[in-house]
């Protein structure tokens, strides 16, 4: 497994001047030399309402759990979802806060370790990002946390060097006790 480390300020200057000047890089070299290529192409971002819950079949047992468990109010509580009830999605579930700038990674599912090949618990998720993706991310978890609304993301992945991959991700975001957004719970579909 390659070595991560972030990207350097000469990296991300390159990218600006590059991105400004029209011919943006597809990738960076990483602190052991190997080209990283983006790892999102073909990427699409949604957002939906709370109300009405998206019909989005993959993730129907998820957003059925979801609204159970926040009964009347508008979002659930992380702490009020029984471990039971997550444990067909618990490979595939991560759980994030955002603090105004970062998302940072509470819980990194297994199947999430390998999509991205490290474990990000504990870590922050945007700073492993090239900074397009870095914007994109940025601007979805933003519209997610800003209405609050259910976020979903498609399209092909591949990290680096691996064959692509179609996948799908939902993020259902969650409050604090006192009703105000705090965290995001993402799934990835089904394989």
């Amino acid at each position: 497994m390659e070595q991560f480390c972030e990207y350097s300020s000469i990296d991300r200057l390159v990218w600006r001047v590059n991105k400004y000047l029209g011919s943006a890089p597809v990738g960076f070299f990483n602190c052991m030399g190997h080209l990283m290529a983006n790892a999102f192409s073909e990427f699409s971002f949604e957002e939906f309402p709370l109300e009405p819950l998206p019909a989005l079949p993959e993730f129907k047992s998820l957003i059925n759990l979801w609204d159970v468990t926040r009964g009347d109010a508008a979002l659930p509580v992380w702490r009020d979802f029984l471990f039971d009830d997550l444990l067909p999605w618990i490979g595939r579930l991560a759980v994030t806060e955002f603090d105004g700038e970062e998302i940072h990674a509470l819980l990194f599912g297994g199947d999430f370790v390998k999509l991205f090949g490290r474990e990000m618990t504990g870590k922050p998720f945007l700073a492993s990002l090239t900074p397009a993706e870095h914007d994109l991310f940025h601007g979805h978890y933003k519209k997610v946390i800003e209405g609050p609304c259910i976020g979903y993301a498609c399209g092909e992945f591949s990290l680096y060097e691996n064959e692509p991959q179609q996948i799908a991700v939902i993020e259902l975001p969650l409050a604090t006790k006192g009703g105000d957004f705090s965290h995001i719970l993402h799934a990835l579909g089904a394989k």
